[in-house]
C-alpha cells in the first residue's frame, strides 16, 4: 500500500545506538473518507528499515471500516506491510490482536483514553519486541535477521500523526482529534511520556528535537517540555516532552 511521509513528527536527536522507544498516545477517531487514512504512531528507524506501532482509521486497508484500530507497519529493504501481511513478524499471544479496536472517550478537561506502546530490542539475539499498555508480557516480535540496519540498533525515533488523502481533495482528512494544537486541553491530541534508551541501558535525555509538518496551514505540531512532579508533592523531579499535534477542523471548541 502506498505510504506518504508523516506530516507532524517528533524526532529526538540521534544517538549512537537506540535500543528502545516508549510513548503514550491519546486515542481518537478522526473523520476520513473511504480513500484516506489517519494514524498516530511511534517509529523506530535505522534506514532503510523502520517499525511503526500505534492506532489508525484506515478504510483503505480495512475495506470501509472506520473504527480506530491498533496497527503495526514494517518496512525493510525487501518489503513492507501492515500487521501480519508479510513474513517475519511473529505473534506470541493470541489474546491481543494487532488490529484490536480501540475506543476513544473524552470529557471536558479530561480524562482521555490512551495507550502505551513500547518497542525494545533483545541485544542478545537482536529481535525487536512490542509491549502494549502496562502488560509485562510482549505480544509479538520482529526477528533481527529480516532487517538490514535495524538488526544492529535504532538510529532515531519519531512520534506524531500521519494522514494520507487523495491529491484531488487536499486537506479533507482530520489528524488526531481534528483540531490544531491549542490551549484547550480537551481538544488536543498528545504523544507523551516519551522515553528512549541507549546501548548502555540508560534513559536518553531528549534535547534539541525537530518538529516537522509538511503543511502548517492544515496540520500543526508543538513539542513542549513540561515538569513532572513527585508523588503528592509540588517538587519537580524531572521534565518530559509532550507532543501536541492535529488539525484540519474548521472550527474550535472552548470550555468555560
Amino acid at each position: 500500500m502506498h505510504r506518504r511521509p508523516p506530516l507532524p513528527e517528533f524526532r529526538p536527536p540521534s544517538t549512537p545506538k537506540i535500543m528502545s522507544d516508549q510513548a503514550n498516545l491519546t486515542i481518537h477517531n478522526p473523520s476520513v473518507f473511504s480513500y484516506e487514512y489517519s494514524s498516530a504512531e511511534i517509529t523506530m528507524k535505522n534506514d532503510p528499515d523502520y517499525i511503526q506501532v500505534g492506532w489508525t482509521v484506515n478504510p483503505i486497508y480495512y475495506k470501509g471500516d472506520l473504527t480506530t484500530r491498533m496497527f503495526i507497519y514494517t518496512e525493510t529493504a525487501r518489503e513492507s506491510c501492515y500487521n501480519v501481511d508479510c513474513p517475519g513478524f511473529v505473534l506470541v499471544r493470541s489474546d491481543i490482536p494487532v488490529d484490536s479496536v480501540l475506543t476513544p472517550f473524552y470529557e471536558p478537561r479530561g480524562p482521555f483514553s490512551n495507550v502505551d506502546f513500547f518497542i525494545f530490542q533483545d541485544t542478545t539475539i537482536q529481535n525487536w519486541w512490542l509491549k502494549i499498555g502496562h502488560d509485562e508480557e510482549p505480544i509479538e516480535f520482529w526477528p533481527g535477521q529480516i532487517f538490514t540496519s535495524l538488526s544492529k540498533s535504532g538510529s532515531h525515533v519519531e512520534c506524531g500523526g500521519e494522514v494520507y488523502h487523495d491529491p484531488a481533495t487536499p486537506g479533507s482528512t482530520q489528524m488526531g482529534s481534528g483540531f490544531m494544537p491549542s490551549k484547550h486541553v480537551a481538544t488536543n491530541s498528545y504523544c507523551y511520556s516519551f522515553v528512549i534508551v541507549n546501548e548502555d541501558v540508560k534513559v536518553v535525555l531528549v534535547r534539541d528535537t525537530e518538529a516537522y509538518s509538511d503543511n502548517g496551514d492544515w496540520y500543526g505540531i508543538e513539542d513542549k517540555i513540561v515538569p513532572k512532579h513527585g508523588g503528592d508533592t509540588n517538587i519537580v523531579i524531572e521534565f518530559e516532552h509532550i507532543v501536541i499535534y492535529g488539525g484540519r477542523q474548521n472550527y474550535s471548541l472552548s470550555y468555560e
